[in-house]
């Protein structure tokens, strides 16, 4: 079971999830649990560990977001200050980034 520490900024208790008597199947419904590289390592090193199973030092290596690449293709092309414009929205340090 996974304990929540904070949410939307509140300090909570709340626990979520399950895991069966045998420790072999844990489930729970937190939305982005895997996205954390350091969490995805630690899980599938237990689990190799456990099966005698070499670990690859590779596992839960950082992967590299498509639409952070696909953002990086399309976004020259793209006015960001007229888009944002057109929404309401004043994207003046976003563009600048970009």
């Amino acid at each position: 079971v996974f304990d929540h520490v904070e949410r939307g900024g509140t300090t909570t208790g709340d626990g979520d999830g399950a895991v069966s008597p045998s420790g072999n199947v844990v489930g729970t419904y937190l939305h982005g649990l895997f996205a954390s590289d350091g969490l995805r390592r630690a899980l599938l090193h237990v689990l190799a560990r456990r099966r005698g199973a070499d670990v690859d030092t590779a596992w839960g290596a950082p992967v590299p977001d498509p639409y952070d690449r696909l953002a990086g293709l399309v976004a020259p092309s793209l006015d960001l200050r007229a888009i944002g414009a057109l929404a309401g929205l004043d994207v003046t340090a976003q563009a600048a980034r970009a």
